[in-house]
């Protein structure tokens, strides 16, 4: 199973055929999955998950394989723009 975080954005999306077509499992997360109902089907989940939100991050991690990050800024906007990457780095790496 290849967890994809970010599936809503350019790369996130380019990237999901690629992968059905090399025979991958798919957990596709978003924080508005509704955006990624297109790729409903065989071998994809899609979840509901958020970088800010270390719990869903680590249920979104539960038994794949593989995770592939695609977000749409890697360090958030702005003068929080650290706290934001580091957060989001920290619980990506615990939960997986």
């Amino acid at each position: 199973m290849v967890l994809i975080i970010g599936a809503t954005s350019t790369i996130g999306q380019a990237t999901i055929p690629l992968l059905l077509e090399a025979g991958h499992q798919l957990r596709l997360t978003s924080r508005t999955p509704e955006k990624l109902k297109a790729f409903a089907g065989n071998n994809v989940e899609i979840i509901q998950a958020d970088l800010l939100n270390e719990a869903s991050i680590r249920q979104a991690c539960n038994d794949v394989d593989m995770v592939f990050a695609s977000v749409a800024s890697l360090f958030g906007y702005g003068k929080n723009a650290s706290k934001h990457g580091v957060s989001w780095c920290r619980a990506l790496c615990h939960a997986s």
